[in-house]
């Protein structure tokens, strides 16, 4: 061997060539794991006390990319708070943790978190992008009031299928009640805050008065006041500034309210026939669960003369326009 066999020339020099360079190739935004505005036709429901359970269905990515179907599942007994969520690297299923760490990640995004309810009712659930908002099912089992008593008077509350007595002194006062869950889940991922407030018309139809969503950009758009119309099915209320910057479009598809500059608003679901439709809404106030009006804060008759005051803790009783009994201070 030479020095011409180590690669030198005649003046003792070498070319070093260094190693090709190695590139990688990201072919779309889903490589870098990132989870793109999703909606899901997916709903959620409770089966008992600790298990809550979701139908099949797809999420749809704005992209244009689609999950592939979602077997139907369920959270298995629950013994704490427990966090529903979407891998992109286990296709076909949704996952559940009760670590909030493991359902977080560059191929995961949060779809609900559920939470045990007391034994012989509901447990809580709350969907993030799917529809199926259950607090604790607002029905006659999960209505669990004790006696308010005050040095006027002492009174019992009791929930019956047909609405809410009061009873004092022969006072009785029945008939649909408003309610409200006090707990709004505003942002989660959305990207905007809303001052809209929500209003269920009737079985079928949701509204919302005029108000403001600031998205994360900066951007405020201010929306009218509208409705959903009367629905027939499963409806998504959503923003699109490139159709409106002032009125939100409505659609029953889920992949029709997903995609790039579209933003999921709220999710509103017929409700049985003589009450009002659930509305699941985003970033805002006036989730309904059931009855005849829901309001933040307040548990109002229809007529409007004696309500419970949540906020204030009272209750008042009135006739036609003077209160009558007020248990609490005002």
């Amino acid at each position: 061997m030479n020095y011409k066999d180590l690669g030198f020339s005649g003046l003792l020099q070498r070319l070093i060539t260094p190693p090709p360079a190695t590139y990688t190739t990201i072919n779309s935004i889903s490589d870098l794991g990132l989870m793109l505005n999703p909606a899901t036709d997916i709903v959620f429901s409770s089966t008992d006390a600790d298990t809550a359970a979701w139908a099949t269905g797809n999420i749809y990515f704005s992209d244009g990319s689609i999950s592939g179907q979602i077997a139907a599942g369920n959270t298995g007994t629950m013994t704490g708070v427990t966090f529903i969520y979407y891998d992109r690297n286990k296709p076909g299923a949704l996952q559940h943790t009760s670590s909030h760490t493991n359902a977080s990640g560059t191929t995961k995004f949060l779809v609900a978190i559920a939470e045990p309810g007391a034994a012989g009712k509901d447990c809580k659930i709350v969907p993030i992008i799917g529809a199926g908002l259950s607090v604790t099912g607002i029905t006659t089992s999960q209505i669990n009031f004790t006696p308010v008593e005050s040095d006027e008077v002492i009174a019992r509350i009791n929930a019956s299928a047909e609405g809410i007595n009061i009873e004092a002194d022969n006072i009785a006062i029945s008939g649909s009640t408003t309610f409200s869950s006090g707990y709004n889940p505003t942002g989660y991922g959305k990207g905007f805050v809303s001052t809209l407030v929500w209003t269920a018309t009737d079985y079928n139809t949701a509204s919302w008065a005029s108000g403001s969503i600031l998205t994360t950009d900066g951007t405020t758009y201010s929306i009218a006041a509208g409705n959903t119309g009367n629905i027939g099915a499963l409806t998504y209320v959503y923003l699109a500034p490139a159709t409106s910057t002032t009125v939100l479009q409505t659609t029953t598809t889920a992949a029709t309210a997903a995609g790039v500059g579209k933003t999921l608003i709220a999710v509103v679901q017929l409700g049985a026939a003589g009450s009002k439709c659930i509305i699941d809404v985003v970033g805002s106030i006036g989730t309904t669960i059931d009855g005849d009006r829901i309001t933040t804060g307040k548990i109002e008759s229809s007529d409007g003369k004696t309500y419970f005051d949540l906020d204030g803790d009272v209750i008042v009783i009135s006739d036609a326009s003077d209160p009558r009994i007020v248990i609490g201070e005002v």
